[in-house]
């Protein structure tokens, strides 16, 4: 397994992610998928997220290709609290 520290989260992250889906999650506090799906905030970080990991997923501890990997929020949104 590869050690991975726990990385800060990206300069932006809250006006970018955090805002927007506290917004969100106000006018509707219990969305369907559909809704969550259309209002996925977290993909403005993921890029940020995959370099400040150097493509290693933070939940498994695997590499992540940049080429053929899954970059989704999930190998990393564990480290994170909204």
């Amino acid at each position: 397994m590869i050690p991975v520290a726990l990385q800060p989260e990206p300069p932006d992250f809250f006006a970018r992610v955090q805002q927007p889906g506290e917004r969100f999650l106000k006018r509707n506090p219990h969305p369907t998928a559909k809704e969550w799906n259309k209002h996925n905030y977290w993909v403005r970080v993921i890029d940020d997220l995959y370099d400040a990991y150097r493509s290693i997923c933070a939940y498994s501890c695997h590499w992540i290709p940049h080429d053929t990997g899954s970059r989704t929020i999930e190998h990393f949104k564990s480290h994170f609290h909204i």
